[in-house]
């Protein structure tokens, strides 16, 4: 699930979430202080935990190479959320043994930035309008501070509104929602659970359970991974379905 290793594909639920955003985003005409229309195609920065281990990069760079694909006319940035993470591969970039032991591993992740960076180099190199799409599961501590770093870009005002350095950051939604009233994170939910009827229809093959492994933190209720559990149960009641994590509630006492 979230965290290090990223083990289940989101990838259709984040093309559903960046449609509907691009759809808001240019449903009308933007013009600056001159009276120049502002450039409104969006580009998009993926947030993503990221992982040190090369074993899970795959799941990470299909969903990168998926919204590239989905959205060849935009401009799509890969980032990592993790301080730690961005700085294991940064000081791998000198570390030839790694490189020629791992040579499957591409060049942007050696150079992964955080979202600040890739926003600012977005901005730098012209795009005004910037999404930000999280793979995280839960509005937990990652995306809490992803979602402060957004409204601080937007919280910036010039006295020419020409001299914006952006026109709007928006956010995206995690994998199982987020509280408030506008978007029920019960839908949410209910989504991820139909997206994955691949992993159930293996388990049922060969008469197992699921067990998902999230990252979890000790900051932030996760109760919404019971709530994950019990919808994957009631969708799919042939199959067992558990949910833990390596941090906070559940713990993976749940499984003894």
């Amino acid at each position: 699930m979230a965290g290090y290793e990223q083990p289940f594909n989101k990838k259709n639920l984040l093309l559903i979430c960046l449609l509907a955003t691009f759809f808001l985003m240019t449903a009308g005409t933007s013009f600056s202080a001159t009276g120049n229309p502002v450039a409104e195609k969006p580009a998009i920065v993926l947030a993503v935990f990221g992982t040190s281990h090369v074993s899970a990069l795959p799941g990470i760079l299909d969903i990168y190479h998926s919204v590239q694909k989905e959205f060849p006319e935009r401009e799509v940035r890969l980032s990592f959320t993790s301080d730690i993470v961005r700085r294991i591969w940064q000081d791998r970039r000198n570390d030839k043994d790694f490189i020629n032991a791992n040579p499957g591993v591409p060049k942007e992740i050696f150079l992964v930035k955080g979202p600040l960076a890739a926003i600012a180099d977005l901005q730098d190199e012209g795009h005004g309008y910037i999404i930000v799409q999280p793979t995280h599961l839960a509005s937990g501590e990652e995306y809490n501070d992803l979602a402060s770093c957004v409204a601080a870009f937007n919280s910036i005002r010039t006295i020419k509104a020409g001299n914006m350095p952006l026109q709007k950051v928006i956010l995206g939604r995690p994998a199982f929602g987020m509280p408030g009233i506008v978007h029920e994170y019960h839908h949410d939910i209910e989504r991820a659970a139909h997206s994955l009827a691949s992993d159930v229809a293996q388990a049922r093959d060969k008469d197992a359970a699921l067990v998902y492994m999230g990252h979890g933190n000790e900051h932030f209720s996760t109760g919404v991974y019971i709530e994950f559990a019990d919808v994957m149960r009631s969708v799919y009641p042939d199959v067992q379905t558990y949910v833990t994590t390596v941090e906070g509630f559940p713990s993976y006492a749940v499984l003894f």
